[in-house]
């Protein structure tokens, strides 16, 4: 589920999401310190103020800094011999610029070390062991609308490794393990690399050390993944009171720790507090002349997503255009992290009526998918949607289905694509159709968005924390609205419109029971030893598949990922098979809930009455849920085995809700006689 759509529009936001989270990790990650090896290789230095960007190397000797100039987009490399156990530490001091550091090792491996996306810093330090013997070659680089500017490098020390160095050689690496564990959507297993990295810069480095911070911020970040804020909040804190330790209260690296306390008040749901810190953030930025960076933008565009949560649309556009703008000036006019803001624009522009500005919004951010992704990118289907999604509301119907059909058959193409994506295109093809009268096709892709829907469902409610599960719960009401609605009031004659119907009302009310009930961890707690590890494996297993198929890793390629989730499908599958032959209980929990099994549950003589509430669904209707009206009340009779289900609408539930309660307000009172 995503943490960063509200319920007004009706976008889905899943690669926005997928994004966003990348470029936050882009930010968290920014200054590490550099996980460098180097001694000096054989060739001439450059002279003071050289500017080349060539693939050729300029020697670093100890004690003889070299300052250089640098402009937009121009890379500067160093190559450095060193023999195994040998320790390294090179200086780079910018000259009023934001410096990128890249490291190649030896066997071909790229590291990134220092992201030039962020605000400046006085100082960026190096430091590596050679564990294997050879050449390493660094690259000093900018971003492309870069302001030239100089810097200074020095190899400060060049010595034997002490036993500390290896220590905290072994934490860099226990960090790259993190980030590549991170990728792989293995959360549990990065968390646990995670935190002996920081157990081991704690140790040598002692507990208020800037690179102890920088862990902090990581582990909170990864406890914010997991919903956990209880625990994220306090290693934020103390990250935060490192920072203001350093360099004082007015630093722009505070403004970046304030802004990242910020969002986790965001996502935590608190946004009063998420607004004061944010505000307290871009203070910091505006007084310090730091506006300029990535990080203001982001602090921006969470303040967008506070006034729009609220429904100020004036103040969200504001905000989310003052992003777009440091952005653009930043990175330049067509990069690919522009759709976010493109999209944010374009979902306040459709919620105020503005559908030709969301048109042209949607339109510049598929263009710049496109260009960087490809034509047949997975991520493109959310681009596609939102623009079928303007035209369906316009009545622009031949535009709609050429859109949603175009993002159907990249889906049907490329298989590992984003699974959460595919949902959206189906209920948006079904609100078309049903929108042109088209009944039965209508409720064809109605069915198929909510066997999808049903399978994330199950994921989210085996692994999601209880915040997200009734967060969950909260936003399929919507969903089982529509199946509902699709039914009695679009096709009440199509069995399978009924079936939909009535199998989604006996789900939803089952998958609300155990959600407050987290029948998975009772289980869990009467479990033996061993089956107490089968289950923790399941639920591990389940988190990943579930976090995959929603979002899908960032760096992975549609074949990568369809092959991971593949081996996940299976170990589940293979889990819950061996769980159930050691558990009854386990065995009768997981079984489905289907229309036949209900049924066949029924005795000959009896009827199953559901009641329900929803409320109808308008597919000509502008925006998100407003296309929903007020709640209803609908009721559905099931008999035994070969009776038809039977449902219909009993009314306003406002005013059955008035009568059922003068009613109970009537037995309660035994005087009176008009019960």
């Amino acid at each position: 589920m995503s943490k960063r759509v509200t319920g007004r529009s009706a976008f889905n936001s899943s690669a926005a999401k997928s994004l966003r989270l990348t470029l936050l990790s882009l930010l968290l990650l920014a200054g590490q310190p550099i996980r460098m090896q180097a001694a000096p290789v054989r060739s001439s230095p450059l002279p003071r103020g050289a500017t080349q960007d060539a693939r050729e190397s300029a020697t670093l000797e100890a004690g003889t800094p070299i300052e250089r100039a640098i402009a937009g987009g121009q890379r500067h490399f160093y190559q450095i011999t060193l023999t195994e156990g040998q320790f390294l530490k090179v200086e780079i001091k910018p000259r009023g610029i934001v410096l990128g550091v890249s490291l190649q090792l030896p066997d071909g491996r790229i590291i990134s070390v220092y992201d030039p996306f962020v605000t400046k810093q006085e100082q960026l330090i190096v430091q590596q062991v050679a564990e294997t013997s050879g050449t390493y070659q660094f690259k000093i680089f900018t971003t492309t609308k870069a302001p030239a500017g100089n810097y200074e490098i020095r190899l400060a020390e060049l010595r034997a490794a002490t036993a500390d160095d290896h220590a905290l050689q072994q934490a860099r690496n226990l960090y790259g393990d993190y980030r590549r564990l991170l990728r792989e959507g293995k959360l549990m297993e990065a968390r646990t690399a995670l935190s002996r990295a920081l157990e081991i810069r704690e140790r040598v480095l002692g507990p208020d050390d800037l690179n102890v911070a920088l862990l902090l911020n990581n582990l909170s970040s990864s406890y914010m993944d997991a919903d956990d804020y209880a625990s994220a909040e306090p290693l934020r804190l103390r990250s935060l009171k490192i920072i203001e330790k350093v360099y004082g209260p007015e630093h722009p690296r505070m403004a970046d720790e304030i802004r990242g306390l910020g969002v986790l008040y965001f996502e935590k749901g608190d946004h009063l507090k998420a607004e004061e810190m944010l505000h307290k953030a871009l203070g910091i930025f505006e007084r310090t002349r730091q506006t300029e960076s990535i990080i203001n933008a982001s602090a921006l565009s969470y303040l967008g997503d506070i006034y729009y949560e609220r429904g100020d649309y004036a103040k969200a556009d504001e905000s989310y255009r003052q992003s777009l703008a440091i952005r653009e000036r930043i990175l330049g006019p067509d990069h690919f992290h522009h759709t976010e803001s493109l999209g944010a624009i374009a979902r306040v522009a459709y919620d105020t009526g503005d559908y030709a500005k969301a048109e042209a919004m949607f339109a510049r951010a598929l263009a710049l998918t496109e260009k960087a992704l490809g034509p047949e990118h997975a991520q493109l289907t959310s681009r596609l949607n939102d623009l079928a999604t303007v035209y369906t509301t316009t009545g622009d119907y031949a535009k709609a289905e050429a859109f949603y059909r175009r993002s159907l058959s990249i889906h049907e193409r490329v298989p590992g694509g984003y699974a959460s994506n595919l949902q959206p295109t189906l209920l948006g093809l079904a609100r078309l159709y049903a929108a042109r009268g088209l009944a039965s096709e209508a409720v064809k892709f109605q069915a198929r968005a909510g066997e999808i829907e049903e399978r994330f469902i199950k994921l989210n409610l085996d692994a999601g924390s209880e915040r997200e599960k009734l967060s969950l719960l909260d936003q399929l009401s919507l969903s089982s609205s529509r199946h509902v609605s699709f039914h009695l009031n679009l096709a009440p004659d199509d069995p399978a419109a009924r079936d939909l119907a009535v199998t989604t009302i006996l789900r939803r009310k089952g998958r609300a029971l155990d959600a407050m009930a987290d029948t998975f961890a009772a289980l869990r707690q009467r479990a033996g030893a061993q089956d107490q590890l089968l289950l923790e494996q399941l639920g591990e297993t389940t988190g990943r598949l579930a976090r995959l198929l929603l979002s899908g890793p960032p760096n992975a390629s549609p074949e990568e990922h369809r092959k991971t989730v593949t081996e996940l499908e299976e170990k589940k599958e293979q889990l819950e098979a061996e769980i159930s032959r050691r558990s009854a209980e386990f065995r009768a929990q997981s079984q489905a809930v289907t229309l036949g099994a209900v049924r066949t549950a029924i005795p000959a003589d009896a009827a199953l009455v559901e009641f329900a509430t929803y409320r109808p669904f308008t597919p000509k209707a502008e925006g998100g849920r407003e296309a929903y009206g007020e709640t209803r009340y609908a009721v559905y009779v099931l008999g035994g085995r070969g009776a038809t289900p039977k449902g219909m609408d009993l009314g306003a539930a406002q005013e059955i809700d008035a009568a059922v309660g003068a009613w109970r307000q009537a037995l309660r009172d035994p005087r009176r006689a008009d019960v």
